[in-house]
């Protein structure tokens, strides 16, 4: 987001505070974007309010709870936890898009995922069972949304998951070089290359420098753009499928989970039951 629009998002979230007095804070995808994370887009503000506060006001959505919500206080505003954001937001978003929600709200809050598990299992409201499960892939220092879709293509083929920020330090514990995920005991990396690491040349030069170090050392790499995820995501599957068969792992049956979350535009998607 750029600071324009995270400009108009703050100005609109905390005038929808004001004119709904007595509303406990934001919610939803608006508290997810609060603290900086990534949600389903909405073009409304999401107020959590008493369940007997009623609102009818244009560009804004409350949600009512009969009990007051878990809530933190982030940049002098009210925002329900991310505990509860990620559990509210199971009622509407599917599978993967609530695992980017929560892959996110770790990376940029103090929460764990963890800490995520343990509210969803002692939480009961609408898609508890939706955020009971998601809330078993939420992973630590997951660096974009589209990684987390990688990996969740990956996980719901039926492939092993991926380990994600594998980090590589020296005999004296000095970091040396990192990569997104991978498969450390076989040396298989995935990783995906958004648009920023073509428009940015340094950066670019620094990930080609990166990957050759890896590949000195017998790393194999597959590498993951857009259309990987959204348009051929059944071909991306065969790719990592037979770069774990190339290091020796056993494959399993693939299942056709992803089919529900990643439509398959390609000529590569099918794959076993």
């Amino acid at each position: 987001m750029s600071s324009e629009g995270a400009l108009d998002f703050e100005t609109r979230a905390r005038a929808a505070l004001e004119m709904v007095p007595g509303a406990y804070g934001l919610s939803h995808q608006s508290a997810v974007t609060w603290y900086g994370g990534t949600a389903p887009d909405t073009p409304d503000i999401h107020l959590a309010v008493p369940h007997r506060l009623r609102c009818d006001l244009p560009g804004i959505r409350t949600h009512r709870y009969r009990t007051r919500p878990m809530l933190w206080t982030r940049r002098g505003t009210t925002v329900t936890a991310p505990p509860q954001t990620f559990v509210d937001l199971a009622a509407t978003s599917d599978l993967v898009d609530l695992v980017v929600a929560g892959d996110s709200l770790v990376r940029r809050t103090s929460v764990t995922p963890a800490e995520l598990a343990a509210f969803a299992r002692q939480a009961h409201s609408n898609g508890i069972a939706r955020a009971r499960r998601a809330s078993a892939f939420v992973r630590s220092d997951v660096d974009s949304p589209q990684e987390s879709r990688s990996r969740m293509l990956i996980v719901l083929a039926g492939l092993p998951e991926p380990t994600v920020n594998l980090r590589f330090h020296t005999e004296e514990g000095v970091l040396l070089r990192r990569m997104d995920m991978g498969y450390k005991g076989i040396k298989l990396a995935v990783e995906y290359d958004g648009r920023q690491h073509i428009e940015r040349k340094s950066q670019w030069s620094q990930d080609i420098g990166r990957r050759e170090f890896f590949e000195g050392l017998g790393w194999r790499f597959i590498i993951l753009v857009a259309t990987d995820i959204w348009t051929t995501p059944g071909n991306t599957i065969q790719r990592v499928s037979g770069g774990l068969a190339e290091r020796g792992i056993k494959v399993p049956p693939l299942r056709n989970e992803w089919r529900l979350h990643f439509p398959d535009r390609g000529d590569f998607g099918a794959v076993s039951a």
